[in-house]
């Protein structure tokens, strides 16, 4: 048996875009971070 979930589309695309903010700004922190240690 395969359970399919049913999610609705606005979830799907909210969690994405939660996603990428998360993963920008850890980003962002982790280059702002060396470029301080470097100089």
């Amino acid at each position: 048996m395969i359970g399919i979930l049913v999610i609705p589309p606005t979830t799907i695309t909210s969690s994405i875009s939660e996603t990428v903010k998360l993963h920008a700004s850890n980003v962002s922190s982790t280059l702002f971070i060396e470029s301080n240690n470097r100089s």
